[in-house]
């Protein structure tokens, strides 16, 4: 789990180095990188589903966006998703203190994402952890698994995640090549 900035070799992502654009992908969002990119969306509690195959710069679009936050003041936690089963099992013990702070960060970068690889006790963390989160603090969830197939890998988590996706911003990268497009 990182606290502070994320590093992309020896420097931060900067959300100025961010370019949509660029390279081999489609792009599709609800909202415009403007928007995102002056995070006033985490002082107004809402949240960022950034979703597309590997290789596309998810998680280097959501380091920008963690970064801006840090700078601007914000608290926040970037976590791999495979953490916050970790931080449940320790809960008992030191574990107590890293799950207040997922809790309570103003902004949580949740990456690497994949319903496909979730055991149900990570599903049930994992639901516990937006509950606890939705219309209170903002959370970026980083997915390379299309929501098509959520219902199928997580039951546990649905209605969790259904909320979450209720008022969300969104993102999707696609590799321009592709042909199946999904609604969010």
């Amino acid at each position: 789990m990182a606290r502070g900035w994320w590093q992309f070799g020896s420097k931060p992502a900067r959300v100025s180095e961010v370019d949509l654009s660029a390279g081999n992908r489609h792009v599709r969002m609800n909202t415009s990188w403007k928007v995102l990119a002056s995070c006033e969306w985490i002082s107004d509690a809402q949240n960022l589903l950034i979703v597309g195959p590997g290789g596309l710069g998810k998680t280097f679009v959501a380091s920008a966006l963690f970064h801006e936050a840090s700078t601007l003041g914000h608290s926040t936690v970037y976590s791999e998703i495979q953490e916050i089963s970790k931080a449940v099992a320790l809960r008992k013990s030191s574990g107590q203190q890293t799950w207040c702070k997922l809790g309570r960060a103003d902004l949580l970068v949740l990456d690497e994402f994949s319903a496909s690889t979730m055991t149900q006790a990570d599903q049930g963390a994992l639901s516990r952890l937006l509950e606890l989160r939705v219309q209170r603090k903002s959370t970026v969830l980083v997915s390379r698994t299309p929501i098509c197939e959520w219902q199928s890998c997580c039951p546990d988590l649905i209605s969790q995640l259904e909320r979450f996706l209720l008022e969300c911003y969104w993102v999707e990268l696609q590799s321009r090549g592709c042909t199946s497009r999904q609604k969010l």
